[in-house]
C-alpha cells in the first residue's frame, strides 16, 4: 500500500509500506521516476525533514538541467505563456498522467489571456476603486466575472492555475500570489438523501443474491457509518487503517488529523461480517490481507453496482449515493435518543456542529414526510 503527499515543494512524497508491513517509510524520487527511501519514519515532524531534502534535490536538478533560471539572469523567463511551457514540462517530469496535463493546460488557456511579462501590473476597476494587481490576478477575476461555467468547476480551473503560479514562485518569477483563496467561489454542499431502513433492508438482499463481497461491504458501512473510501484501504492486522479481529477492534487514520487514529468497536454482527471476509481473505491469493479485495481506486465501480441494484428496484433517487447508508445510520442514532456527544464519536464527525447539521437535515426530512401525508 503506498500514497502520495501533497507538497509545495516539486516532486512527489510517497509513504510506502515497508516489507515487514508493521510501519511506514518516506520515498522521493530520485533520477526521474525511480524513488528511494528517505529512512525516515512516517510522522508529523518528519514531513518537513522530508521537504527540505526533496527541496535541495529539486535545487541541484535545476542547476544539473541548465534550468536555473532564477539564478541565471540571462537565461530567465519572464513572459507567462513560456514559463507554463516549462510548467508543463515540469508535470510531465513527475510523471502525471496526459489527462491531469490536459486539464492545468485547460485551466491555464481558459483563465490567461494572451502574452505579458510576469512582473507587469495592471490597473482594474472594482466596486467604484481602482486596486494595482498582477495581470495573472486580474485574468483570473475576468475569468470569474464571465464564466457560465458551474461555482465547482471555476474553483478547480483557479487551483490548477494556483499550482502553476507557486511554480513561478518557486522559481522567482514572481511572488506568490493566493488567488485561489483570495477569489474562490462558494459551493453548496449536495444534500445527502439517506435510504430508508426499507429500501436499505431491499438493496442489502439484492447485492446478497447477486455478489457475496458487494453484499458483505454494504454490511460493513451500513454497520459503522464508515466511509467506502476507508474500507477499499483497510487491511487485516496492518496499516492506517487496520482491522483486529483478535481484539475485536478497528483503527482507522483521523480524516481531519491525518497523525490522529480513531477506534471503532466491533459489535457481534460487524465481527461475524468480518469473519466471513477474513475467511473469503485467507482462501485468495491476490488481496490476500485486504479486508475487501479490490484496489482503493474501485470506490466508482462499486457505486455503480448498488447503482445498478436501485434501478432495478425502482428506488433510485437524484442525491443518493453510498453516503446514504452512512446518513441512514445517523438518522436511527437521532432517533433512538442517543444523545448528540455520542453520535459524533460513533459518526467521526470533525465536530459536534457537523453533527448537529445532520440532525437538521435528517429532521427537515422528515417533517416533509409528515406533511406529504396530509389528507388535504
Amino acid at each position: 500500500m503506498a500514497r502520495s503527499i501533497k507538497t509545495k515543494i516539486p516532486g512527489q512524497i510517497i509513504v510506502r509500506e515497508t516489507n515487514a508491513g508493521n510501519e511506514y517509510l518516506y520515498y522521493i524520487p530520485y533520477k526521474g521516476k525511480k524513488r528511494v527511501s528517505t529512512g525516515l519514519i512516517y510522522s508529523k515532524p518528519n514531513v518537513k525533514v522530508v521537504e527540505l531534502i526533496l527541496e535541495h534535490q529539486y535545487r541541484l536538478y535545476l542547476e544539473s538541467s541548465n534550468k536555473a533560471a532564477y539564478e541565471q539572469e540571462e537565461t530567465r523567463v519572464s513572459d507567462v505563456q513560456m514559463s507554463f511551457h516549462y510548467f508543463k514540462q515540469h508535470l510531465i517530469n513527475k510523471g502525471l498522467s496526459k489527462s491531469t496535463i490536459y486539464e492545468y493546460e485547460a485551466s491555464f488557456n481558459r483563465i490567461i489571456q494572451g502574452d505579458y511579462p510576469l512582473n507587469q501590473k495592471a490597473r482594474i476597476y472594482d466596486n467604484g476603486k481602482y486596486s494595482n494587481l498582477y495581470k495573472i490576478e486580474a485574468d483570473t477575476v475576468t475569468f470569474i466575472n464571465e464564466s457560465k461555467l458551474s461555482n465547482n468547476t471555476i474553483n478547480k480551473h483557479i487551483r490548477h492555475l494556483q499550482t502553476f503560479i507557486s511554480f513561478l514562485n518557486l522559481r522567482g518569477d514572481v511572488e506568490n500570489i493566493n488567488v485561489y483563496k483570495k477569489h474562490k467561489l462558494d459551493i453548496t454542499q449536495k444534500e445527502v438523501v439517506p435510504y430508508t431502513p426499507e429500501e436499505a433492508t431491499q438493496i442489502i438482499r439484492k447485492a446478497k443474491e447477486k455478489d457475496e463481497i458487494l453484499y458483505l461491504t454494504i454490511m460493513l458501512y451500513y454497520l459503522t457509518g464508515a466511509r467506502l473510501s476507508e474500507w477499499l484501504r483497510a487491511y487485516f492486522n496492518k496499516g492506517l487503517y487496520s482491522v483486529d479481529m483478535e481484539s475485536k477492534i478497528i483503527t482507522f487514520r483521523n480524516k481531519i488529523n491525518k497523525n490522529q487514529s480513531q477506534i471503532i468497536p466491533m459489535s457481534d454482527k460487524l465481527y461475524e461480517v468480518l469473519s466471513r471476509l477474513k475467511e473469503l481473505a485467507d482462501n485468495r491469493v491476490a488481496y490476500s490481507d485486504k479486508v475487501i479485495p479490490y484496489s482503493e481506486n474501485s470506490r466508482a465501480s462499486m457505486n455503480r453496482q448498488i447503482n445498478k441494484i436501485e434501478r432495478e428496484l425502482g428506488i433510485k433517487q437524484k442525491g443518493r449515493s453510498t453516503h446514504g447508508f452512512r446518513r441512514l445510520l445517523a438518522t436511527e442514532l437521532f432517533e433512538k435518543g442517543i444523545p448528540m456527544d455520542v453520535i459524533k464519536d460513533i459518526m467521526r464527525h470533525s465536530s459536534i456542529e457537523t453533527t448537529i447539521k445532520s440532525y437538521r437535515q435528517v429532521n427537515k426530512q422528515r417533517i416533509t414526510d409528515s406533511m406529504d401525508k396530509l389528507d388535504r
